[in-house]
């Protein structure tokens, strides 16, 4: 892994962020390969982390006051 990104639960980021706020910032998340990747991240992922449909993870970079997400992962939890 690279040296400069760190991992960061996106439910953290809902604790200690503005809604609005963290909203725009992922909404600058882009991937040019799958919109769908892009789609979810700016429209889906707060409203299932806060659900518990899902948990979703941040690569975030490191040293800047914004955050930069530079790649996530989104796992969903079993249900029995």
């Amino acid at each position: 892994m690279r040296d400069d990104l760190r991992l960061a639960p996106l439910r953290e980021q809902i604790r200690s962020s503005d809604t609005g706020l963290l909203e725009k910032q992922l909404g600058e998340f882009c991937c040019a390969r799958d919109r769908d990747v892009e789609s979810f991240l700016h429209e889906k992922a707060i409203r299932y982390e806060r659900s518990g449909l899902s948990h979703t993870y941040l690569y975030l970079t490191r040293g800047t006051d914004a955050i930069e997400v530079a790649a996530y992962f989104s796992m969903i939890p079993p249900r029995i």
